[in-house]
């Protein structure tokens, strides 16, 4: 696999979304689903495993290695065991007042409610926001009742967790660095969304609001560092009483969109598309607009981007639309791709749900209920029937007569944009429009032992080696135009060296080879 970023740190990103688990039916199994590069695109396999899994963040190693998942409730490692202080993940009411009628190994899935980016081969940032109840709001379809009201999820809060890998290749957590509250404040749920900002190395992080229409965002940069950033103009689409949202960047990160399904109007499906700002972190909306209902499941549905920007898909239940953004009416003149063709696995429908698009540009749909099916669009950057979509790709090895019920694979994970490239044009790495300063130049490069920075003075200074590790941290001072840095203590190889000036936002990066 070809890794097309500039960095080590992006290397690093490539196969972190190469693996999905998920639970199978009561009985007590998993399938967990891995995409290989080889001929075959996907590896299946159904194991033992013990509590659920639906609709939790995968993390993975550098290789697509599987490490680990957590459903919500605990943090568990690749062979399930719970990762060091890894237990009582869940944070809101909702979560934890539901974990004490469900058995011990019981989570809940938690798509678009959390995700994870990777920091190094041996730390990975877990986000997630909490599960509350709002009261108030009709037509919820769990039927709490406070005061005579009935109540519906929101989140008042999103958190960090710091999840280490030590040398024995065991999950930890430090106490210290559980449940960090990142911002406290009321948010949607299922809306927490991450995407490369356009240098390449930084995350954005943006999470709309549940009372008005903007949303916060936060900057994480690539040793760690997170930034609070102004809250942007986002949606007026922020009402509360929802059963499902989804959304999906494109893979140049250009555009946005977001599915929204209102249970308080019988799973009206709500429809934005956005173009996005990567420099500045920002949002346009260009179309708002809704579905008719399908007959069947209309509660949920998925949205992606073909590989190169131009096709979107969106899953509603019994059918999978196309829109070919180019066409300046693209919404008007979408195209069924998919038609539910009636099929029933005992009683229940493989309808569509979520979709994954692979490494390889196909896109990967999920049946919408239990069964053991799952779904292809096998050409993605072609229109209408050319798309070439098959129904019933994939039946997991599942046995119908030992598993009654079939596989639960109606949530997939919230996969960030890992393998999202750096934008080629020049383009602003500081919020406030200022352009990247190539007066800062390493030399001689490639060099040995001591290297020279010129034009730095007052920037904070990281250094990467290859394997995305952190090697030196520094900070050239103010007074000085020409800084001398050794490396005699370093192996050759290629080094990344991250520049951040003194407001903590205009990034700079320069690439040395020590020879």
């Amino acid at each position: 696999m070809v890794c097309c970023q500039m960095t080590a740190y992006h290397c690093l990103c490539q196969k972190y979304d190469y693996n999905y688990i998920n639970r199978s039916s009561p009985l007590g199994s998993a399938v967990g689903i891995t995409y290989i590069d080889s001929i075959s695109d996907l590896k299946i396999n159904i194991f033992s495993w013990d509590g659920t899994i639906s609709g939790s963040p995968v993390l993975s190693d550098k290789d697509g290695q599987f490490l680990g998942y957590c459903n919500s409730r605990n943090l568990y490692d690749s062979i399930g065991r719970v990762a060091i202080n890894g237990d009582s993940m869940a944070v809101g009411f909702f979560q934890n007042y539901l974990f004490q009628f469900l058995p011990q190994n019981e989570g809940l899935g938690n798509r678009g409610n959390c995700a994870f980016i990777p920091i190094s081969d041996s730390i990975l940032y877990l986000f997630y926001a909490s599960a509350e109840l709002w009261v108030g709001a009709p037509n919820f379809a769990v039927n709490f009742m406070e005061k005579g009201q009935k109540l519906t999820s929101y989140s008042d809060g999103l958190y960090l967790t710091k999840v280490r890998l030590n040398a024995n290749h065991r999950l930890y957590i430090l106490p210290s660095e559980k449940h960090i509250l990142l911002l406290d404040d009321l948010f949607q749920f299922q809306s927490l969304m991450l995407c490369k900002r356009a240098n390449g190395l930084d995350w954005w992080l943006i999470i709309p609001k549940a009372l008005n229409s903007k949303a916060s965002r936060l900057l994480i940069h690539p040793d760690g560092e997170i930034e609070l950033m102004d809250d942007i103009e986002f949606s007026d689409q922020y009402w509360r009483v929802r059963s499902a949202s989804s959304f999906a960047f494109s893979p140049d990160g250009s555009h946005l969109a977001r599915l929204i399904v209102r249970s308080d109007t019988m799973f009206e499906h709500i429809f934005e598309l956005f173009t996005f700002n990567r420099c500045e972190g920002s949002v346009h909306r260009i179309l708002l607009d809704s579905f008719p209902l399908t007959p069947r499941f209309s509660s949920s549905g998925d949205v992606e981007f073909s590989e190169s920007g131009r096709f979107l898909y969106i899953a509603i239940g019994e059918i999978i639309l196309q829109m070919d953004i180019e066409d300046p009416d693209f919404f008007v003149h979408r195209d069924t791709i998919a038609q539910w063709d009636g099929f029933l696995y005992t009683f229940l429908a493989p309808l569509f749900d979520g979709m994954w698009r692979l490494p390889n540009g196909k896109i990967l749909v999920n049946s919408a209920v239990s069964t053991p099916y799952m779904h292809y669009i096998n050409k993605p950057d072609l229109p209408g029937a050319e798309c070439m979509f098959q129904q019933r790709a994939i039946m997991l090895p599942v046995d119908p007569l030992n598993e009654p019920y079939g596989v639960d694979i109606e949530a997939l994970p919230n996969f960030p944009p890992f393998r999202m490239k750096a934008l080629a044009e020049p383009c602003s790495n500081s919020i406030t429009g200022e352009k990247p300063e190539a007066s800062i130049i390493l030399f001689p490069n490639p060099g040995d032992e001591t290297v020279t920075l010129s034009n730095a003075s007052g920037y904070d200074v990281n250094v990467f080696n290859a394997q995305g590790q952190r090697c030196l941290q520094f900070k050239v001072p103010f007074d000085e135009e020409i800084f001398q840095i050794s490396l005699d203590a370093q192996a050759p190889g290629v080094y990344f060296f991250i520049l951040r000036d003194e407001t903590g936002q205009f990034v700079v990066e320069r690439k040395f080879v020590k020879l």
